[in-house]
């Protein structure tokens, strides 16, 4: 709706103008529905993959011992999901107003800012929530509060693109709705590219719990730099190391990712053996 200046006009003129809606309020369910759209588009998506068996060769190879979610499970996720976004009507509204305060646009359509301009506030956004991501996503891991928070999210040992938002409300505001704000905050971001930079955030979560390394994905293509989805697989099922989103930097720098580096270069022998042996039994 942000790519159309017409539409998102039409919409606000119908909500607020007609129907007295805040102004707040209507954002919120603005930024509800781009995120909604996302979310579920991709994971709908996900679903097609799984249920005709298509691009079983991108699938990640786990050892049979990972145990996968089993179907109630992932029914369960997708209703908590779903809940979540409801949710988020009546809570990301004061959050937007914080962004008023700060004197963030809420008018401008993207169509007014050049590629150079959007490409600095996500580029800066990415920046700004690889930082903040890995050293909240760090904290969760302390013995000492990861079974009250972050332990909900490691139910999924086997990634699916839900497994997302399977997580503890504390952890969604601290190390989803935080970080990926936090850089549109700091600059100023108008609405309209925090919409965009949102459907980029959720692109690559999903995409990295999405159990596949689909060699076509944006966020596969740059394997020196990038974090990847079989780097947060192997976290989810390990429950170490690997704390980035988007970039492997700081894991790199702090030693996090020794872990997960061991396991790749003997993964292909190790799942074999294991293979062997329960085929055995």
């Amino acid at each position: 709706m942000f790519f159309i200046p017409s539409l998102y006009s039409s919409w606000y003129h119908w909500l607020v103008v007609e129907s007295h809606w805040p102004e707040m309020l209507f954002y919120g369910f603005v930024m509800t529905l781009t995120t909604a759209i996302s979310f579920f588009g991709l994971n709908l998506l996900l679903l097609v993959v799984e249920k005709f068996n298509l691009f079983s060769s991108q699938r990640i190879r786990r050892p049979p011992s990972t145990r996968p979610a089993s179907p109630e499970f992932v029914r369960e996720a997708w209703m908590y999901c779903l809940a979540l976004h409801v949710l988020q009507i009546v809570t990301v509204p004061p959050l937007l107003d914080l962004f008023r305060q700060r004197g963030t646009d809420f008018n401008a359509p993207i169509t007014d800012f050049s590629f150079g301009t959007i490409a600095l506030h996500c580029v800066f956004a990415i920046l700004v929530e690889d930082f903040l991501f890995y050293w909240l996503h760090r904290i969760l891991h302390h013995r000492s509060i990861y079974k009250y928070i972050h332990k909900m999210h490691h139910q999924f040992a086997s990634t699916v693109g839900v497994s997302v938002l399977w997580a503890h409300p504390i952890e969604v505001t601290f190390a989803f709705v935080i970080p990926a704000l936090a850089g549109p905050y700091i600059l100023k971001t108008p609405f309209s590219i925090i919409l965009f930079w949102m459907t980029i955030r959720v692109s690559e979560t999903v995409d990295a719990h999405s159990g596949y390394t689909f060699k076509w994905s944006p966020w596969e293509m740059f394997q020196s730099i990038q974090g990847g989805a079989e780097r947060h697989d192997f976290h989810h099922s390990r429950n170490i190391g690997s704390f980035g989103s988007f970039t492997k930097f700081w894991d790199w720098l702090y030693g996090t990712d020794k872990q997960f580096n061991a396991w790749l270069l003997k993964k292909e022998r190790l799942v074999a053996a294991e293979e062997n042996l329960q085929a055995t039994n």
